[in-house]
């Protein structure tokens, strides 16, 4: 692992999100995640696929919403493992999405989840301190070999 620019080496909660997603022990790490994508089915099955993993699910229908629940949920104390984010959304989209919540400190896991191929697209989502990146085609075809 090989923290983003920019972030301190302690600013990954816990141990690699991803390797806690996947797990398959009988007693399951379940976490706090919360999808952000303004495609209903996207959501919908992401959420589907996470809670057949024993995980607690949320969702947000673009970036504005997204950083609300995520400010909500830390004052609340109940805050997100991690937040799966896609690229583009209306009103507020994914980069600008992590950009804000980092803004606010919240310290959580983002995964990007695109369909964008474009390097320049990659690279400016992961300079929005994203941790990891998934090309959706992929994602959708086996989410669980991906890392999620």
């Amino acid at each position: 692992y090989q923290a983003p620019k920019g972030t301190s080496e302690e600013f990954p909660p816990r141990k690699l999100q991803s390797d806690l997603l996947c797990e398959t022990s009988s007693k399951p790490n379940p976490m706090r995640i919360l999808i952000v994508d303004d495609g209903a089915m996207n959501r919908k099955l992401l959420h589907r696929l996470l809670k057949m993993r024993g995980h607690e699910c949320e969702e947000a229908e673009d970036g504005v919403v997204a950083v609300e629940k995520v400010t909500s949920a830390a004052e609340n104390e109940k805050p997100y493992d991690t937040i799966l984010l896609d690229y583009e959304m209306p009103r507020m989209n994914g980069p600008e999405t992590a950009s804000m919540i980092r803004k606010k400190g919240h310290n959580v896991f983002i995964v990007g989840v695109t369909g964008n191929l474009f390097q320049e697209d990659v690279s400016y989502f992961l300079s929005c301190r994203t941790f990891y990146l998934v090309v959706r085609t992929q994602f959708f075809q086996s989410p669980f070999q991906c890392g999620i």
